[in-house]
């Protein structure tokens, strides 16, 4: 259980260094076989992020309940270089947020996955593609949090263009 009381995801297991470590692995494969299928994704900024992404959503940091993305007391994650989508759509996968369908909807002509997070994907906080802004705004989200007496917290992934 987290502090103040919050329930923790539901059947989540706690994932030792070498699972981790095999998680990660197996998100940059699933990356890389669906760029390499489809033609489409953005290795390098994907790939750099993996580790954090693998830890928060597998290491029992994130707080959140993968079969309800909308819970109210979840934390909530803001991740503003999205091009690095393709490895949350794999873990979003992974943990049955969507459906194997959905993700095999990347990268093809009218799919519900781009190459941008959309809120309209379970699990994605707001919609990226305007950089400089996820730490404003996740600023903003744990500030709300706190005036509102809310225990949820609120991280967030910067890629380097943004700190420009």
């Amino acid at each position: 259980m987290k502090a103040g009381g919050s329930q923790p995801v539901t059947g989540k297991t706690l994932m030792n260094t070498s699972e981790l470590e095999h998680k990660a692995r197996w998100v940059r494969r699933t990356v890389l076989d669906k760029i390499a299928e489809c033609g489409k994704g953005h290795i390098g900024g994907t790939y750099s992020c993996v580790d954090l992404l693998v830890a928060l959503y597998y290491g029992d940091i994130l707080n959140f309940d993968p079969k309800n993305p909308k819970w109210e007391d979840r934390d909530r994650f803001f991740i503003g270089k999205g091009h690095a989508c393709l490895a949350l759509y794999s873990i979003f996968k992974d943990l049955g947020m969507i459906s194997q369908e959905m993700f095999d909807e990347y990268g093809s002509d009218g799919g519900r996955l781009g190459g941008q997070l959309d809120v309209s994907t379970p699990g994605v906080e707001y919609n990226t593609g305007s950089l400089g802004h996820v730490l404003g705004i996740a600023a903003g989200v744990a500030l709300a949090a706190k005036l509102d007496s809310r225990e949820h917290r609120a991280y967030a992934i910067m890629g380097d263009a943004e700190c420009y």
